[in-house]
């Protein structure tokens, strides 16, 4: 159970569905073992900043945002373009 480990609710819930694989709980417990008293003050924002920051590589966040500044809706329809907006905006 997440909640005892000093997280809201919603984030709980969130660990508990990302673990089901168990990489995600290997991966919690290693990253607060390591900065104990920290995990008290976690956000989601700063949760989603991990995830990105452990999942998504340096280089990859720099090739989404680049695909992000240069995206153009050219011969796409409007619904193809809000979508291609809406993935690479999450980066």
């Amino acid at each position: 159970n997440f909640r005892g480990h000093g997280l809201s609710r919603s984030l709980s819930r969130y660990m508990r569905t990302a673990s089901a694989t168990g990489d995600a709980r290997l991966w919690w417990n290693a990253y607060w073992s390591m900065r104990p008293g920290e995990k008290e003050g976690c956000t989601w924002e700063r949760l989603k900043e991990l995830i990105r920051e452990k999942y998504y590589p340096t280089y990859y966040r720099a090739e989404m945002e680049r695909q992000f500044l240069s995206l153009k809706q050219g011969t796409r329809s409007v619904d193809e373009y809000e979508r291609e907006f809406t993935r690479l905006a999450a980066f």
